[in-house]
């Protein structure tokens, strides 16, 4: 639910927020791994996370954005502009990898407000697609995604272990 009063201010993510990302992709894992246990992290997950963290705030091609309520840093988007192979119309478009809002934060409009800031800035770059993956076991990240934001599905990913 909005929050009315709620200050949310939206920036680029510096090097002084990695661990705090850090602890929003925990949340993130943690809550992931209960919905599956591929979602399990590594043991040394969060330093190769914080590394990868670290690369994207340098490439020119990557936006990590972050929102701040009320002082604290309340979740983050991270996406990065991909190249299509020349056989689709869409050459280049945006893709997020990843997306956490702190639970304290959820249904505040935190996370409506950093994909507002994504879209334009990936307009800004002239991109025209954004695409993401989402768990199907994830039913509130889903809802987010299609009725708060108006992604639509376009193609399921299958998977078989094979063990």
């Amino acid at each position: 639910m909005e929050r009315p009063n709620l200050q949310i201010e939206i920036r680029s993510a510096i090097y002084g927020d990695l661990e705090r990302l850090c602890e929003l992709w925990q949340q993130l894992m943690e809550l992931h791994a209960e919905l599956d246990p591929i979602f399990t992290p590594a043991r040394d997950g969060r330093d190769h996370y914080r590394r990868w963290l670290r690369y994207h705030l340098d490439e020119p091609d990557s936006q990590v954005i972050i929102a701040e309520a009320e002082g604290r840093v309340a979740g983050y988007i991270l996406a990065q502009v991909q190249t299509i192979p020349p056989v689709m119309r869409f050459r280049r478009i945006g893709f997020i990898s990843d997306m956490v809002v702190d639970a304290a934060w959820r249904n505040c409009g935190v996370g409506r407000a950093m994909v507002r800031e994504l879209e334009h800035r990936m307009r800004d770059l002239g991109i025209e697609r954004l695409e993401l993956k989402s768990s199907s076991r994830n039913p509130q990240a889903n809802h987010f995604w299609e009725k708060v934001c108006g992604f639509e599905e376009f193609v399921k990913v299958r998977c078989k272990p094979l063990k």
